[in-house]
C-alpha cells in the first residue's frame, strides 16, 4: 500500500507523516491496512506482504499478551501502550513499545493506529549504565578511600 496515496482512510496522512514507525490493522480481520516506510523498513516486510498477515504473524511468541493489548485497545479506544517484542522477517526480535488508538474508517468499519518505538537503543543504555554502576561498585571497593578515577576496558 502506497500511503502517498489515499487508502481510504483518514490515517492514511497520519502514518505517511509519522517519522516512528506505524501500522494500521483492520479491527474486523485484523489484518494490516497500511504501513508507513518506517515500519516496513523495521519489519523488513513490503506493503503486499504485510497485507497478507496480521499482528500475531509479527508477535508469534507473545499471543496472549497481544491478544491483551488489542482488546485493551479495542476496549479503551483511546491511547493505550504496552511493551511488545516484534519479529522482523529475517528471524530478529525487536522490542519495541507500542502505543495504538482506535479510528473510525471512512466506509464506517473500525481500524487501529499502531506506532511502534524501537526499543533496541533503550535497552543498550541501559545495559550500560548498568555495566558502568557495576564497575564503579568494583572500583570503589579496591581504592583506598573509596576514591579513585574510572577506567573502561575495551
Amino acid at each position: 500500500m502506497d500511503l502517498s496515496a489515499p487508502v481510504g482512510h483518514p490515517a492514511a496522512e497520519l502514518l505517511a507523516e509519522n517519522f516512528d514507525p506505524a501500522v494500521l490493522i483492520d479491527a474486523g480481520s485484523g489484518r494490516f491496512l497500511a504501513a508507513n516506510g518506517a515500519a516496513r523498513e523495521l519489519l523488513g516486510f513490503s506493503s503486499e506482504e504485510l497485507a497478507d498477515m496480521t499482528p500475531a504473524d509479527i508477535h508469534p511468541h507473545e499471543i496472549a499478551r497481544l491478544e491483551g493489548f488489542m482488546a485493551n485497545v479495542r476496549r479503551e479506544g483511546r491511547w493505550s501502550s504496552d511493551e511488545l517484542s516484534c519479529r522482523t522477517r529475517d528471524g530478529r526480535t525487536v522490542p519495541a513499545l507500542l502505543r495504538a488508538r482506535m479510528m473510525g474508517r471512512e466506509d464506517g468499519g473500525d481500524a487501529v493506529l499502531i506506532v511502534i518505538r524501537d526499543q533496541r537503543e533503550r535497552q543498550l543504555a541501559a545495559l550500560g549504565l548498568g555495566q558502568l554502576a557495576a564497575g564503579e561498585t568494583l572500583l570503589h571497593r579496591d581504592e583506598p578511600g573509596g576514591h579513585g578515577s574510572l577506567e573502561f576496558d575495551s
